[in-house]
């Protein structure tokens, strides 16, 4: 009796699994970027729309996206239904928009701005500058 109570359970349980990892990719949202391009970030991505979902490749997708260098933070959320939609949130890097000197009276503004020439508009903001 107990083997065939272990017969139904397998049975029941494995075309289960088979449909779970037939899941396939209906689309690939991303949200939470300002500066960098969707094309840029997409281009980052192994998952294609279409192709069967695994979560290895979504794994390489993190971090891919993330070893760019352009986010402090990346998400995927995985949403399910007739097919899988994975929803890439990443966290942009602050960039420099404008330097203020506080506190300077010996230095002009051209002389401050040529020693810190490696800030220029656009840059990344990973360190805090402290003079």
């Amino acid at each position: 009796m107990k083997f065939y109570f272990f017969l139904f359970l397998l049975f029941s349980v494995f075309p289960l699994a088979v449909l779970a990892s037939s899941a396939r990719i209906g689309k690939i949202v991303i949200t939470g970027n300002k500066i960098v391009e969707r094309s840029a970030i997409r281009s980052k991505i192994f998952s294609k729309v279409n192709e069967k979902y695994a979560t290895y490749k979504v794994r390489r997708d993190v971090r891919q996206i993330f070893n760019t260098g352009w986010f402090y933070d990346v998400e995927v959320q995985k949403k399910e239904g007739a097919k899988v939609t994975l929803v890439y949130i990443v966290k942009e890097k602050p960039i420099v928009e404008k330097i203020i000197y506080k506190g300077n009276d010996s230095l002009s503004k051209k002389e401050l701005d040529e020693i810190f020439h490696f800030l220029p508009h656009g840059t990344e903001c990973n360190l805090c500058y402290s003079v």
